[in-house]
């Protein structure tokens, strides 16, 4: 019926209509298989066949997947959509657009049962196939969407926050009263889920076995099925509502998580089935298997797509022309980033990325943390150069490292570890950290004014420092005798800075480790620095950083 993932992905289907399947292997390339779809269930229809491409090859860079009734839908990296299986009411083909072209900008894609909707980077919404409940037909302003989800005969999108509905009326769109502050949306038979920004989730429509009566969690994603409702919780665990059982209708197990319920990171819910996602990129399957809907084939996966009896999972890539990550969905890479990646040109990451197994991301060019996103978890980041406006939300343990020159004025939560330089962006920028490592950095400090935007600062509960730090003046600012500067605000320092480069010889440093400021004295001499307690280094531990010879030291 439908999902979403909060964090890169928009609502992928997960609904369908079962028509003369028959029961098959699992399809999809394990000799090479990234960028590629892997499909199994009931094959009928071609459902499970993807195209190849005017090569006659495989098609190697879908980045999104759909299911749907009896039809598939594959989104590709160059933003164009492609269909195959059941074609009846023309729900394989998007349409073309006002020059009679096909459209390269789609970002996010769904399926239902016999329609299918396209999001594209405008923030439109294109809809295609069977319309006998008006399900593909987005009601105007058609503009500023940001996801979009599939039900059976209706569809849902999210504009600011609020969910907007169309289609089939049993229910689905008589939203609730409080409609605001959603981020993810998801469509199933007749019912609709909203998971709102405080991780609650609301629902709405038919609720005769119980799909409506979401339990307590907090949630960061959701999926609908046939019947059923399925939760991702923060910690990892899947939670599943609807109608109890295992033998007989319309109960198949498919509410009955399997064991052991943990290391989630996605969901999907198909007619009488259920797919959950693991961090390690394998997929968990349970519920009715009357066509091999369960039996999941081998492979490390980055995106699934649940049909009514039929699923889609998108094999991880490993390496990359150019990235990005975007909030309205995703034109290179999927959201879940659990496997080391290479670049060869620069990456962007415009929206959250969540990363497990600890891997590495390494870009020959430059990575771009944009203001709207965030990478949460542990990973390792080699770049040129890495410009951070965003948030970097660290895991427990080593948390993030980044082997580049980093500038940018952002928030850090966890342990950073950075291997090169710093610079806070913007000059003026401020740094925002729970434990920030710069014991192999060098900090880059300018100062434009004597009030705090007027000069860069870092405000962290632990700095550890081994590198220089290099003051510099910008903005054409000259500093009088008296002039201070309150760079630093941290609770704990850990280390000293191996030396200390100013404009002139005329500041005071005695106050740097204790509160944090320096003076402009105008004296030409400076004394040493007062007597400091040095809390002996502790060392990190650089696996992500191996390839380099870099090694990282771990707290003590």
């Amino acid at each position: 019926m439908g999902r979403k993932i909060v964090v890169v992905m928009v609502a992928v289907l997960v609904s369908g209509i079962w028509s003369g399947a028959s029961f098959g292997a699992p399809v999809g390339s394990l000799a090479d298989p990234e960028g590629t779809v892997a499909a199994w269930g009931a094959q009928g229809e071609g459902r499970c066949e993807p195209p190849l491409d005017d090569t006659n090859e495989e098609i190697t860079d879908f980045v999104a997947v759909a299911g749907g009734g009896t039809h598939s839908l594959g989104l590709r990296s160059d933003g164009t959509i492609v269909g195959w299986g059941w074609d009846y009411y023309g729900q394989d083909k998007p349409p073309l657009d006002d020059m009679n072209e096909e459209i390269t900008n789609f970002v996010a894609v769904e399926a239902g049962w016999y329609h299918s909707l396209g999001l594209r980077a405008d923030g439109s919404i294109v809809g295609w196939g069977r319309n006998y409940n008006g399900e593909t037909v987005t009601p105007l302003p058609n503009e500023d969407f940001t996801a979009v989800a599939a039900g059976f005969f209706h569809s849902l999108g999210l504009r600011e926050g609020q969910v907007v509905a169309w289609g089939h009326s049993y229910g689905e769109y008589n939203l609730p009263s409080d409609i605001t502050d959603f981020v993810a949306i998801a469509g199933g038979e007749n019912f609709s889920l909203g998971l709102r920004a405080d991780g609650s989730v609301a629902a709405w429509g038919y609720d005769y076995f119980g799909q409506t009566d979401v339990p307590d969690g907090d949630f960061v994603a959701i999926a609908a099925g046939g019947y059923h409702g399925l939760g991702l919780r923060a910690d990892g665990t899947v939670a599943a509502w609807g109608p109890p059982g295992e033998s007989s209708w319309p109960a198949y197990g498919q509410t009955t998580m399997p064991d052991p319920n943990e290391n989630f990171t996605d969901v999907a819910g198909g007619h009488y089935h259920s797919l959950a996602l693991r961090a390690d990129g394998s997929i968990t399957a349970w519920g009715w298997n009357n066509y091999g809907q369960t039996d999941v084939p081998d492979g490390v996966f980055v995106a699934m797509s649940a049909g009514h009896w039929h699923n889609l999972a998108l094999h991880a890539r490993t390496e990359y022309e150019d990235l990005l990550v975007d909030g309205a969905g995703v034109t290179d890479v999927a959201s879940h980033f659990n496997r080391d990646i290479t670049v060869s040109g620069d990456a962007e990451i415009r929206s959250q990325m969540w990363t497990w197994n600890d891997p590495t991301m390494t870009v020959a060019g430059t990575i771009t943390l944009a203001d709207t996103g965030e990478i949460i978890g542990q990973a390792s980041f080699q770049a040129a150069s890495f410009v951070a406006d965003g948030t970097l939300t660290g895991g427990t343990g080593e948390g993030i490292a980044v082997q580049a020159d980093v500038t940018g004025s952002f928030t850090s939560t966890g342990t950073l570890a950075i291997v090169g330089t710093l610079s806070p962006g913007s000059s003026p920028g401020v740094i925002t950290a729970e434990t920030l490592d710069l014991s192999q950095a060098d900090l880059l400090m300018e100062i434009g004014g004597t009030d705090p935007p007027l000069y860069d600062r870092i405000i962290a509960e632990e700095l550890i420092v081994g590198g220089a730090l290099d003051i510099a003046l910008w903005g054409g600012f000259t500093p009088q005798p008296g002039d201070t500067f309150h760079l630093f605000e941290v609770e704990t320092w850990v280390g000293e800075f191996s030396e200390i480069n100013l404009p002139d010889a005329d500041w005071d440093l005695s106050d740097l480790y204790l509160g944090g400021t320096i003076t402009y004295s105008g004296l030409e001499e400076i004394g040493p620095l007062p007597g400091t307690v040095i809390p002996e280094p502790a060392a990190l531990s650089w696996l992500g950083l191996a390839l380099l010879g870099l090694k990282r030291r771990k707290r003590r």
